[in-house]
């Protein structure tokens, strides 16, 4: 992938607000989308503290480590900033076909971001920072079925992203 990972404008905003020296990985939790080692070198209150007065961040703490997933504010804020999807041809993506089918079906369904899903589009920003498109291919069309088959709002976002991502192979 080219360029600056996509999680990283959130990682910068963290370390910021965290204030001490620490790391910020991807989460391997499926309800986090960061992970911070933070309370090796602050107390975890105090960090927790910081995150709620953000109003950006959720946490749970746990042994030496902070799961970390975006507030449905910022959840909001990273749907809205979603690029658009601006080439609805297929053709003009290369390679997981599958993929670019599932993405351009979640990016032509407009739902408002207060009603988007956010554990598809947890799932898509990670996989695509990690470069995990063989596991997004597998995995982002069974959640398509899964809520198009029980009525349920798309992720959009989540296929803004894949779709904008995919321009860049």
């Amino acid at each position: 992938m080219a360029g600056q990972p996509l999680l990283e404008p959130l990682r910068d905003s963290l370390r910021v607000l965290l204030g001490v020296p620490c790391f910020i990985r991807r989460s391997r939790a499926r309800d986090a989308l960061l992970v911070t080692d933070a309370p090796r070198r602050a107390p975890a209150r105090d960090l927790l503290a910081r995150l709620q007065a953000s109003g950006e961040w959720t946490a749970r703490a746990e042994p030496g480590l902070l799961q970390l997933d975006p507030s449905p504010a910022l959840w909001r804020r990273l749907i809205l900033e979603a690029p658009p999807c601006t080439e609805r041809r297929p053709e003009a993506y290369r390679g997981f076909p599958s993929l670019v089918s599932c993405a351009l079906r979640l990016s032509a369904a407009p739902v408002p971001p207060e009603l988007q899903p956010t554990d598809p589009l947890r799932l898509t920003l990670k996989a695509l920072e990690a470069g995990e498109l063989d596991a997004l291919r597998d995995e982002l069309p069974r959640i398509l079925a899964v809520l198009l088959r029980n009525h349920m709002p798309l992720p959009e976002a989540a296929g803004r992203y894949v779709l904008s991502e995919l321009v860049k192979y």
